[in-house]
This record gives C-alpha cells, sequence and structure tokens, in this order.
C-alpha cells in the first residue's frame, strides 16, 4: 500500500511530510523520503485523504516531532500505531479533537 501523494520539506535531520493524501484503508507514512529519514509532521498532513470509519494510520519512529495540529481534520481513523515512545507524543503536545485507539508500540503504551 502506497500513498497516492506527498509534498515534504527539508528540515533538521531529515523531511518533514506537509501533506499526505491517500486511499489506502491502512495509511502508512513513509520511514524515507529519497533517502532521507522522515522526521516530522506537518500541519493537517492530512487534509485531503477521503474519510472512511475503518482507516487506520501507522507512523514511524522515525518521526520525533508533530506539529499541535497535526492530527487536525482527521476523520474515520480508528486506530494510530507510532512506533515509537509516548513521550514523543507528550511533548508535541497535540490537539486531541480525534476519537480513535492510540498505540504507541516502542513503550507498548496505548489509550
Amino acid at each position: 500500500m502506497m500513498a497516492n501523494k506527498i509534498d515534504w520539506e527539508p528540515v533538521d535531520g531529515g523531511v518533514g511530510i506537509t501533506k499526505l493524501v491517500s486511499t489506502d484503508r491502512d495509511i502508512v507514512v513513509p520511514e524515507e523520503i529519497d533517502g532521507m529519514p522522515v522526521v516530522h509532521l506537518g500541519s493537517r498532513f492530512l487534509m485531503g485523504s477521503p474519510n472512511s470509519g475503518s482507516r487506520s494510520l501507522r507512523i514511524p519512529s522515525s518521526v520525533v516531532s508533530f506539529e499541535r495540529d497535526a492530527f487536525s481534520g482527521i476523520m474515520g481513523l480508528r486506530t494510530i500505531r507510532y512506533s515509537g515512545n509516548m513521550d514523543v507524543l507528550n511533548n508535541s503536545r497535540l490537539n486531541a479533537e480525534y476519537d480513535c485507539r492510540i498505540v504507541c508500540e516502542g513503550d507498548g503504551f496505548s489509550f
């Protein structure tokens, strides 16, 4: 499965995704783009992806920073799986307007 469109920009330590549009049921943030690690997810980066009540989002542990509103506007996700640790999500002070299960596979924390 692959994103239909990814917009990105260089950031410290790699690249940041500014837009990811996917029609896949399991949306996967890539670990790298053009040989550079994906380290950041930008503001409302999934805006434009179709809504569905049974989709999931997978984020690799290479992503170590998120805009506060990275997940704003996301509808239809049932699960967000992050391969990193909960501390990274906490430090990003993400807005919590979504209603889905979040699993941090790096430390086994979920809510």
